[in-house]
């Protein structure tokens, strides 16, 4: 037998509703933690329902929830627009850093979640990869983070591709 292994973790600044989307701020919860929370209240709302952040700082480290890409709707993709959803992607990341005054460049661990056999990309393993490898020099450079690549059968979004989830290292 099988065992199917899905992964659950709640993303909400790629796939949540567009109301949930827009500017990251933080509020700090503790002298030892600080959340980044989405600017509006619907999505606030969101998270809150949840209890779900999308980063949480804790002293000169920030954890990242897995962020999504994949096709916006239910067609198939290839890798140009899958490019442009991991570009969605990283630039959600990005604005997350930010808000908690980090950077890509402080990325020191990748995760990331991969439904290679998806019916929702058109090309095989090595162009999802090679995809994903491009749009990330793209947005980190030469910088080159320890980065573990998994496999699964599914995501919480039906059409998700990948989740990437971050460890960051940033000293106050």
């Amino acid at each position: 037998m099988q065992r199917k292994t899905i992964f659950f973790v709640l993303t909400l600044l790629h796939f949540a509703p567009s109301w949930a989307q827009g500017t990251v701020k933080t509020t700090a919860q503790d002298d030892q933690r600080t959340v980044a929370v989405a600017a509006s209240q619907g999505a606030r709302d969101f998270q809150a329902s949840w209890g779900y952040a999308p980063a949480v700082r804790t002293g000169d480290y920030i954890h990242m929830s897995g962020v999504i890409a994949g096709p916006p709707a239910t067609e198939p993709i290839g890798s140009e627009l899958f490019k442009d959803s991991l570009r969605r992607t990283f630039s959600d990341l990005q604005k997350t850093l930010e808000s908690l005054d980090a950077s890509l460049q402080d990325v020191v661990r990748i995760n990331s979640y991969h439904v290679f056999s998806s019916k929702y990309f058109t090309e095989g393993k090595l162009a999802h990869m090679e995809a994903l490898r491009e749009v990330k020099r793209e947005f980190m450079g030469a910088h080159t983070p320890a980065w573990t690549a998994i496999g699964v059968s599914e995501l919480f979004t039906d059409t998700g591709l990948v989740e990437i989830e971050l460890t960051v290292y940033a000293p106050r």
